[in-house]
């Protein structure tokens, strides 16, 4: 019996999964990004790259951006926390900077992330429906 119910409905299920999946993690990074914090622009100084080595061999690198930025008349050199293979030294970009503290900054346009799972909702619904609805068609 149960078999027989995911094989029908095994397929729906798993874009089901996939879709509540892009919804959690979509709400997951859009609460992380700061609500009240101050948009201002930024300069990379600098990006490091930390190479180490794991089992095996293994190669892990981690990309540091360091950021020039001003507020308030007062210059900040801070990391930023985030790493985009698009970032390149000397590059503007928009921050956020806590009103309350200004050495606590994120990056403001965490867009192209946000973009991949915007997109994947609603096609992720769309595939949910049309499996669902094969596969109670299948079953008459």
């Amino acid at each position: 019996m149960t078999r027989r119910i995911l094989g029908r409905f095994g397929t729906p299920l798993f874009f089901l999964i996939v879709l509540v999946a892009f919804v959690v993690v979509l709400s997951v990074i859009s609460s992380d990004h700061p609500k009240g914090w101050n948009e201002t622009t930024g300069v990379i100084r600098k990006i490091e790259t930390e190479v180490e080595y794991g089992p095996g061999n293994e190669r892990n690198e981690t990309n540091h951006v360091y950021v020039e930025y001003t507020v308030d008349g007062k210059k900040y050199d801070r990391e930023l926390g985030v790493y985009m293979p698009s970032y390149k030294e000397g590059m503007e970009l928009k921050i956020l900077v806590d009103p309350a503290d200004p050495r606590s900054i994120t990056a403001a346009d965490i867009g192209p992330i946000l973009r991949y799972f915007k997109i994947g909702i609603p096609i992720a619904a769309v595939l949910f429906v049309v499996t669902l609805a094969l596969a109670i068609l299948r079953k008459r």
